[in-house]
């Protein structure tokens, strides 16, 4: 091999490690935001208590809450409705002690600019456990 050769070949090994990291930037650059609660996974003790979760909505949103029983009056919100201006919202689920022997069951409906999500959240009764703590 002639040394014009061995030159060129130098420098294609050496730019080889910044193609690799160009390439790798581009492909990572643009993660997708989730749009609807993060990190959402709620289940609560007995006691009750409070559980924050951040809320990713573009676009005007609102929460509900449904329950297949007749008391869905247990878990709170301290926002229902928003315009979708904030980029994350701080949302805190309250959920009042449960004396109950069996567990609870709610869910958390979000609309985001009229697409539906649907989050669980379950309580411990007094007898029942599903929450690991």
């Amino acid at each position: 091999m002639n040394n014009e050769i061995k030159k060129h070949i130098k420098e294609i090994i050496f730019l080889i490690p910044f193609f690799a990291i160009f390439i790798s930037f581009i492909a990572c650059g643009k993660d997708e935001v989730k749009i609807g609660l993060q990190g959402f996974e709620i289940c609560y003790t007995t006691e009750g208590g409070n559980v924050s979760r951040k809320l990713n909505a573009p676009e005007p949103w609102s929460i509900t809450f449904k329950d297949s029983s007749t008391s869905a009056n247990w878990v709170y919100v301290n926002q229902s409705s928003g315009t979708g201006r904030d980029s994350l919202i701080d949302l805190m689920f309250t959920a009042e002690v449960n004396n109950s022997e069996q567990n609870r069951r709610i869910t958390v409906v979000i609309t985001i600019g009229g697409v539906v999500h649907n989050y669980p959240i379950v309580q411990d009764g007094t007898l029942i456990k599903s929450c690991i703590n």
